[in-house]
């Protein structure tokens, strides 16, 4: 009985420490400024489709690897509301995408590249001086840039709009008040259906419609990309 008492007593001081130290501190509001840079998993998967085609072609084999991740630059600025968990972020970002190869027929290169701008509610659930665990989502808007070049002279080059959303969840690992850390994973959807053609040159056999101002097409359909999935971060703030 004795050894079970004192387990009892262990675990309550457990948990009361727990408790302290992850009680939200609420109260130290104020602005935020801060960078992110990390890796998207967003599979292009159409494009891919071009790539696979021009594989077994009569240009083929290509060098071209498929399209599966992207890397992205989120400069953001933030205020915590003094006294609660609440915090508003404005996060923009540039996303970029881009692989290069080489068939019979020439360079075979593939992009998309792009900006956003997501506006977000982020909460402080738990937290210590030295550690901030968070949760966050938020609605935006998305514009992106795409361009295929099959070979010497044949490319197209297109661009559309898109509102997405985000959400995800990180934690800030803090040196001081002042300077932290942060890593964070997010999924964002961010998908364009109807993308228009700006500039086209030659002939791209994989495509189905390349005219200027109309829609880029394959197989007879509209050609999608995007710029969402699942979103791995590194990240810096600084509290003022």
């Amino acid at each position: 009985m004795m050894l079970a008492a004192a387990r009892r007593i262990v675990l309550m001081a457990v948990f009361i420490f727990g408790a302290q130290v992850f009680a939200a501190q609420g109260g130290q509001g104020g602005w935020s400024l801060g960078a992110f840079l990390g890796l998207v998993n967003s599979s292009q998967d159409q494009m891919n489709e071009v790539i696979k085609r021009a594989n077994t072609g009569a240009n083929g084999p290509v060098s071209t690897n498929q399209m599966n991740s992207a890397y992205e630059l989120a400069p953001f600025l933030q205020y915590r509301y003094s006294g609660t968990m609440f915090a508003v972020q404005f996060r923009p970002s540039y996303f970029y995408q881009k692989e290069d190869g080489h068939g019979s027929n020439g360079s075979y290169g593939m992009s998309v590249t792009g900006f956003t701008l997501f506006p977000m509610l982020r909460l402080y659930p738990l937290e210590s001086d030295i550690m901030k665990f968070y949760m966050q989502i938020g609605l935006g808007y998305g514009r992106v840039n795409g361009e295929i070049n099959e070979g010497a002279g044949n490319s197209v080059k297109f661009a559309s709009g898109a509102f997405g959303t985000v959400v995800g969840m990180g934690a800030e690992f803090c040196f001081n008040p002042s300077h932290c850390l942060n890593l964070e994973g997010d999924y964002r959807y961010l998908q364009f259906e109807r993308n228009l053609v700006s500039t086209s040159t030659g002939t791209l056999p994989d495509l189905t419609n390349t005219t200027k101002g109309q829609e880029v097409e394959m197989d007879g359909s509209d050609l999608s990309v995007r710029m969402g999935g699942l979103m791995f971060m590194a990240g810096y703030t600084m509290n003022f």
